[in-house]
């Protein structure tokens, strides 16, 4: 345990003018027991020239596009390490942030843990603030964690987390199934399994402004529909871990962030209505902006603006 492999995995589609910072960056750790990983996943720009020229100093495969899910579930198989490390190809991780987080694994109390970081914007030279959390500061259950990211609408880039390899084998890898929010599907199941989530201080992820190669940045039908069944996933198992009010609620905000991101599409709105009279809680209110916009998606503007009226009348 003094000094644990730490896989770094590197999944990349089309990123040649990415790819070598992200790279970069890996080989830049303080902490010397690392490999890196680079899974081309059938880009057709120079990405694959690009990763080519680092050598021997990283392990790359390369195969048709399928999907950032299947190429990190490709490079978690050819991964050695017994912690994990993944860093998307457009955004990158500062030189001590591993070893910080190895600090914490040598005297974590808890083997069954995962250790994350605080996080920032950049895009050039430009650096956002810190995005600030309380729990950032302190060891905090993994279902507590997600119960307040879930309630404030806060998440940690996937690049943030250094993953014990055990844990992800015992949760599975990455759902191929899934075209958005595969991120917050798989570690949401991360946290839910893990004993203690762990803060190191020091350590920071650098993610990309959202941009052409941003995921999330897109919606479309089936997208939406991705976000549906990633928050049904999680919150099935996050209900049977811990279910109290305080839990139904936190699925219940949860529920109405992906109806309100996918309002242009009425029948996952639908979808997502039913869920929530599943789930109950009368008495918890939706915020008058996103009610309106989710009317919207449901009955269309007219009749929308219509009803609001009568209310308002």
């Amino acid at each position: 345990m003094s000094s644990p492999l730490v896989s770094i995995i590197i999944p990349c589609y089309n990123a040649e003018q990415y790819v070598a910072e992200a790279i970069q960056s890996a080989l830049d750790q303080t902490y010397p027991n690392c490999e890196i990983i680079v899974i081309d996943d059938g880009s057709t720009d120079g990405s694959l020239d690009v990763i080519k020229t680092f050598s021997d100093r990283v392990r790359w495969e390369t195969g048709p596009n399928r999907g950032g899910c299947v190429a990190r579930n490709r490079g978690l198989e050819l991964a050695r390490g017994e912690w994990i490390q993944f860093l998307d190809a457009d955004d990158r991780i500062t030189p001590e942030k591993i070893e910080s987080q190895i600090q914490i694994v040598r005297k974590a109390s808890h083997p069954n843990s995962m250790v994350g970081c605080q996080w920032r914007h950049f895009e050039g030279d430009f650096l956002g603030p810190v995005q600030d959390f309380e729990p950032c500061n302190r060891q905090i259950s993994g279902v507590d964690l997600l119960l307040q990211m879930w309630m404030r609408g806060v998440m940690f880039p996937p690049h943030c987390w250094l993953t014990l390899r055990a844990l992800i084998d015992a949760q599975g890898g990455w759902n191929t199934a899934l075209s958005l929010d595969q991120d917050g599907e798989f570690f949401g199941r991360m946290h839910i399994a893990t004993d203690v989530v762990y803060f190191a201080e020091g350590a920071m992820a650098h993610y990309r402004k959202p941009g052409p190669l941003n995921v999330s940045s897109g919606m479309n039908e089936r997208a939406a529909r991705s976000c549906l069944v990633a928050w049904d996933s999680v919150q099935r198992l996050l209900l049977e871990k811990k279910n109290d009010t305080e839990s139904q609620r936190a699925v219940l905000r949860r529920l109405r962030a992906v109806s309100y991101r996918a309002r242009k599409y009425p029948e996952v709105v639908q979808q997502a209505h039913l869920a929530e009279r599943r789930i109950g809680l009368r008495d918890f209110r939706l915020e008058a902006p996103v009610a309106f916009h989710l009317l919207c998606a449901l009955v269309g503007l007219q009749s929308a603006l219509k009803i609001r009226s009568l209310f308002r009348g």
